[in-house]
């Protein structure tokens, strides 16, 4: 590559060991004579496409997201990427965030090794219009939203008809996004070198339609049913877009690549193995590392960013039960709000289920098996489908629920990541949603929503959430709060024989003439109870011969 005079930092926003790595390669950047600014990840996309074009090279501060997200804003720009790893697997951002001073030589010395990588272009459609459009680096995702429910999507390849494909979703990824979500969903690994994009559906029903490799010009084009649940269209799992129903997406890859920087000479399978893709020992080097977990006692001892592994198998836990924001926002808690219910730190994992349960789910990771403690909740979870099952009268209706339960039954049981109690939830919602299948908890359902509803209007609870502590004066809460407005809202009160009295201070403003008082109001005088014998506070009682009155009108107060 050419000489290198300008580089432009890109930092991963909010993250305090990132900016302060930042601020020592400037300094060191600038030693050299090497004239460099800094922005965050999160920036303004023209800002960052504006300052990018006065630069020789980007050097992004962050994980692998933080690589990606950056990428896709880039996207046509003929800039050199590379990236300090703040992440934790690091695939993309391959620099260390100890000695990247070797690494920044080489940059200069212009020895680095480009590689260039695919880049998708993505277009929205709706009732033939375009609404919305852009670039992805890993993949373009059509998938279900919060309920669980298989979503047909019609698949067209260079106008060919591929036909409905049922399933979760459907994913079409680049060779560099094959390593992502692609690869989680059973998709191939695709080599950088090889133009290709890769069409991989999630958990398709009675695995109708396998992942295929196709050219990496051909022409994408996904249209949901008009009558299908609610979907969402991610880009790379960063953006999202709520789908209606005949919504068509077009997807295809984009003549400009991106280019990435490596100071690596090592071969795509090595960073493979280092980074715990290919797991060819389970015992020993870098990806056993990510293969294990560690010790779990409790929930609330554990911490992000300590073990890659778990890391990897926490994220995918809670995007498997429904409780991670990004995929759900209307029906999930944010971080910034589970922690303020759940008084966590910001590294700090939450999970709603026991300790025991976590741990042993934890443990079914690396051990390949379920301890028999959670073997004995997924029975009990399956025995409840079939309860569902059995309701239903029809024998070939049956017989297709039966069959599709046991598939995804199986489907969850291999991925062991899902508490039993969610997963039949889950496949509970789908029968009744999708097969009509009626419900046997209705009336169990509907007793206890009425037993509650009678113990909320009864006069034995109305009477204990208004009761007092003793020495008040007043009957109950409203009788108390009543009294409290009616003394906010009475006019200045003569003083009452047998009460001690406190005398309001002016305020500054109502004194002038070197202080002396020249207030033509008469002064103002509010009664002080004096304390209760027992010891506790005592609140007068409007007296009756007190005339206490508003002051719009002079209307009684009620």
């Amino acid at each position: 590559m050419h000489s290198v005079t300008s580089i432009l930092l890109v930092t991963k926003a909010r993250h305090a060991a990132a900016e302060a790595t930042a601020a020592a390669v400037s300094q060191w950047l600038e030693a050299h004579g090497v004239a460099c600014s800094a922005l965050p990840a999160d920036c303004p996309s023209e800002k960052l496409v504006g300052r990018a074009r006065t630069s020789d090279a980007i050097l992004i501060l962050g994980g692998d997201g933080t690589f990606v997200g950056v990428g896709r804003k880039l996207a046509g720009l003929d800039i050199p990427l590379l990236g300090i790893n703040f992440g934790q697997v690091g695939f993309l951002t391959e620099l260390s965030a100890v000695g990247w001073e070797p690494a920044l030589e080489r940059l200069l010395a212009g020895k680095m090794i480009t590689r260039t990588c695919l880049l998708l272009a993505w277009e929205l459609l709706r009732g033939g219009t375009p609404i919305a459009s852009g670039h992805a680096a890993n993949d373009v995702v059509v998938g279900r939203g919060a309920i669980a429910r298989v979503l047909p999507v019609h698949v067209f390849v260079d106008g060919e008809d591929m036909g409905v494909v049922r399933s979760d979703g459907v994913i079409v990824s680049t060779p560099l996004g094959s390593s992502a979500y692609a690869l989680s969903a059973h998709g191939p690994l695709v080599h950088p070198k090889v133009q290709a994009l890769t069409l991989t559906p999630i958990s398709p029903f009675f695995k109708s339609f396998p992942p295929i490799v196709l050219p990496a010009d051909s022409r994408i084009r996904l249209e949901t049913d008009a009558a299908a649940p609610d979907a969402f269209l991610t880009v790379d799992g960063q953006e999202g877009i709520p789908l209606c129903g005949g919504d068509v997406i077009r997807v295809q890859s984009l003549d400009a690549g991106l280019r990435v920087l490596s100071c690596s000479s090592g071969t795509y399978f090595q960073r493979l193995r280092e980074r715990g893709f290919i797991q060819t020992d389970g015992t020993s080097g870098p990806g056993a590392r990510m293969n294990r977990l560690p010790d779990i006692g409790q929930v609330s001892d554990l911490r992000l960013g300590d073990h890659p592994g778990f890391d990897a198998w926490f994220y995918s836990f809670c995007a498997e039960n429904n409780i991670e924001h990004g995929i759900n926002p209307s029906g999930v808690a944010s971080p910034e709000q589970l922690r303020f219910m759940v008084a966590m730190d910001e590294r700090q994992v939450y999970a709603p289920c026991s300790d025991a349960t976590f741990r042993e789910l934890a443990a079914s990771f690396h051990l390949r098996s379920f301890p028999p403690r959670v073997r004995s909740q997924y029975i009990a979870a399956w025995r409840s489908i079939i309860r569902v099952v059995r309701y239903e009268k029809d024998r070939q209706k049956r017989r297709d629920m039966i069959n599709y339960c046991r598939h995804r039954f199986r489907g969850c049981l291999a991925l062991g990541n899902i508490l039993p109690s969610r997963l039949v939830k889950r496949l509970v919602t789908t029968l009744i949603s999708h097969f009509d299948a009626g419900d046997p908890w209705l009336n169990e359902r509907l007793f206890y929503n009425e037993t509650l509803a009678s113990f909320l209007r009864s006069q034995t609870l109305q009477k204990a959430l208004g009761r007092l502590p003793d020495g008040l004066s007043a009957e109950g809460i409203p009788d108390l709060r009543r009294a409290l407005d009616l003394a906010e809202l009475a006019p200045p009160l003569p003083p009452l024989p047998g009460r001690s009295h406190h005398t309001l201070t002016p305020a500054p403003s109502q004194l002038r003439g070197g202080g002396k008082r020249q207030m033509r109001t008469p002064r103002t005088s509010l009664p002080v109870p004096k304390p209760h014998p027992a010891g506790g506070g005592a609140f007068p009682r409007p007296a009756a011969h007190v005339p206490l009155h508003l002051r719009d009108g002079g209307r009684p107060c009620p």
